[in-house]
């Protein structure tokens, strides 16, 4: 016998918002992906599911869905997000009629007041029906419209005067970092491995028309790649040779990128210090003219896998950054983007269930704490597989080839 909500809807959002305690007074929004209190992270999880089920999803649907989509569901308030998870739930049941149980009698829905209800009354009259048209039945309506909105979106950006440039396939955090960085902020992006932090840099140098440039912090980077060389010519003179970066920061409308900076030597970024905060930097061999001045429209982005504090079991090669280092940078925190994941993996032919599948061991990884990385990248391996022949299992089992026996069942698998 297939279970029935336990909770209303909005039962289940005066719950979570006396759980969030935000201030906001619908309890968006919520955070499950950075949550540290565990405690309080499962029972955010298990009041969101209760409230997806109270919208009239089963909850054997529910229970396999990530914190991502668990959040993104959620803090939509235009319903988005909502309609989103029943779309997938839609494809998935349109694949497999018997994978998820039904859960019989529709949840209990309050009545809508104030500007809700005014809302659906206009929407009845657009819809010609007298007030025939039932409440539920403009729901499904204006949730089947909004699931035909295709995401990653695609963006045309207009600085001032210039030409309007497109950019295809948006991150969600674009936005906010386009413009964290067109109002001269130093912007330091973490999160995990191929979740896409590098590629935001040069969109975000793109969006804004500016010449990119970018530096990879590798055991071979030393303060000569940010300050320059003084190289032999003809006669045994020496020369001075600039760096890409001394160029982009002297001559302006650039951007410049750390990449991986959790990996630099600290004593090499001490060099940059000056440069990011106070708009110059000394350059003392080169001689002529050692003091290099932050040319207009200069800015820098920074990617890196930890917060700067140094080595964890996942990313073992990190140094720790200096403090000084550190304040000047704003950190915004990045994840995978679900949204381009799935039409990656639709697009090079996976389904529903086994890009669920995915996302289903990543989640698990992450529970467990696992060293493993389940990033974007997997999902093109597995379909690069599956492309060339090989089964599911096979394919499944090349995603996790070398994991231990341990890690394999604390993986689900």
């Amino acid at each position: 016998m297939a279970r029935k909500p336990t909770m209303t809807v909005p039962e289940a959002e005066t719950a979570i918002g006396a759980l969030v305690s935000n201030g906001a007074t619908d309890g968006r929004p919520i955070t499950l992906q950075f949550e540290r209190d565990q405690e309080r992270k499962s029972k955010l999880r298990a009041l969101v599911r209760k409230w997806l089920s109270a919208n009239g999803l089963p909850s054997s649907f529910v229970m396999a869905l990530s914190y991502i989509e668990l959040e993104k569901a959620y803090n939509d308030p235009h319903g988005a997000g909502l309609a989103a998870v029943q779309k997938k739930y839609e494809q998935a049941r349109a694949e497999d009629a018997d994978a998820f149980e039904d859960d019989g009698d529709a949840a209990p829905v309050a009545a809508p007041a104030g500007k809700e209800a005014q809302a659906l009354e206009v929407l009845r009259g657009l819809f010609g029906n007298n007030g025939a048209l039932t409440e539920a039945q403009i729901r499904t309506v204006v949730q089947n419209e909004i699931a035909k909105v295709t995401f990653p979106r695609d963006v045309v950006v207009r600085v001032n005067d210039a030409a309007p440039i497109k950019l295809d396939g948006q991150h969600p955090i674009f936005d906010r970092v386009l413009n964290l960085v067109a109002r001269n902020g130093n912007v330091m992006l973490v999160g995990p491995a191929g979740c896409g932090k590098t590629h935001l840099a040069a969109q975000i140098a793109k969006a804004l028309g500016r010449d990119y440039g970018f530096i990879s912090g590798t055991a071979g980077a030393s303060e000569s790649h940010l300050t320059g060389w003084l190289l032999p010519v003809d006669g045994g003179k020496f020369e001075y040779a600039p760096a890409q970066f001394v160029t982009l920061y002297e001559q302006g409308n650039s951007l410049f990128c750390f990449d991986e900076m959790d990996s630099f030597d600290a004593n090499m970024l001490m060099v940059s210090n000056v440069a990011t905060a106070n708009g110059h930097m000394v350059i003392p061999h080169r001689r002529d003219n050692p003091i290099v001045t932050r040319g207009p429209n200069m800015g820098f982005i920074a990617t890196a896998n930890t917060f700067g504090t140094g080595a964890n079991p996942i990313y073992a090669a990190r140094n720790q950054l200096d403090g000084a280092t550190l304040d000047r940078w704003i950190i915004v925190e990045m994840d995978y983007d679900r949204a381009f994941e799935e039409k990656l993996a639709l697009s090079e032919g996976l389904t529903v269930a086994e890009l669920s599948a995915i996302w289903s061991l990543r989640d698990k990884v992450r529970e467990a704490g696992l060293r493993r990385v389940i990033s974007t990248r997997a999902i093109q391996k597995v379909a690069i597989s599956k492309a060339s022949g090989e089964s599911w299992q096979d394919t499944m089992a090349m995603l996790v080839c070398g994991w231990t026996k341990d890690e394999k069942a604390k993986a689900g698998l």
